[in-house]
């Protein structure tokens, strides 16, 4: 399996980045998108790392967040034929509560028009190839994580606390164990690892990739945990039975020092280009 990192927060090289991810996996002889950041520029980095996007697969969207939604539009035009999957919320809008007001965090409505026919709306887990998976989210009361990140999604016409039933984790079975991505672990990292044990029993992670979604909503600096908060979560990682732990983008530049002292090696920064090979 290879894993190449096409967007995020940040780069270490010439290569583009922006507020988004994108993730690009090889395995088993077909290739995957995740998520395809907020513009189409992902799509500059493939070409200058040499992936033929056009031969993608199966593409997935982690949850209905324009920056992780935006560039389907031009991955659109870039591949003819993928499929695009994401959980049935998605059609939903999504929303976030700021200091400037409530703000349309959703899917942009030229994502929708440009995937026409091509959006698969998953209702729950599903086997998406063979070793390939989607699980969503089987923890009840995940809107209390809303409320406390200010974050609505609008149902019916009606805002509630967001629940994150958009939000799904992309699993891969390999002969030695699992390698799980979900994109901004809204639901909380530990409880996804908890809940991909309940579905797969006692399997060893292998990694995971994705943010842990302890950014503040006041700015890139800020967190919504105390540090005692972050540094008590990655104890807890610490204890589980997971290998590697790839994380940026929404996880933080205040949080990821803080984990990093906890975790040691177990924890390393994704960048623009990171790529990983998992046997």
């Amino acid at each position: 399996m290879r894993v190449v990192t096409l967007i995020e927060n940040h780069t270490e090289n010439e290569l583009i980045c922006e507020h988004g991810l994108a993730f690009y996996v090889e395995y088993n002889g077909k290739s995957y998108l995740l998520d395809a950041g907020q513009s189409g520029v992902f799509i500059d980095n493939a070409r200058a790392l040499g992936i033929d996007l056009a031969h993608v697969d199966k593409a997935v969207l982690s949850h209905a967040h324009y920056d992780h939604a935006g560039g389907f539009a031009a991955f659109a035009k870039e591949n003819v034929h993928a499929k695009v999957y994401m959980q049935k919320a998605s059609a939903e809008r999504c929303f976030s509560e700021k200091t400037e007001g409530m703000k349309d965090i959703g899917i942009p409505d030229e994502v929708t028009e440009a995937l026409d026919g091509r959006i698969v709306y998953v209702d729950g887990d599903l086997k998406l190839d063979e070793g390939v998976y989607l699980i969503a989210h089987h923890t009840e009361g995940l809107e209390k994580r809303g409320e406390k990140m200010h974050m609505y999604r609008e149902t019916n016409g009606r805002k509630r606390y967001d629940d994150f039933a958009h939000e799904q984790s992309l699993v891969f079975d390999m002969k030695a164990g699992l390698v799980v991505f979900n994109s901004c672990s809204h639901g909380g990292v530990d409880l996804i690892l908890e809940e991909i044990k309940q579905v797969f029993g006692d399997r060893t992670v292998l990694a995971m990739f994705g943010g842990f979604h302890l950014m503040g909503s006041d700015g890139p600096d800020s967190m919504r945990e105390s540090g005692e908060q972050v540094r008590s979560l990655g104890e807890k990682l610490s204890g589980m039975k997971v290998g590697t732990l790839y994380t940026g983008h929404c996880t933080g530049t205040k949080a990821f020092p803080i984990l990093k002292e906890v975790l040691g090696d177990k924890l390393q920064l994704l960048a623009t280009g990171t790529t990983v090979e998992i046997f």
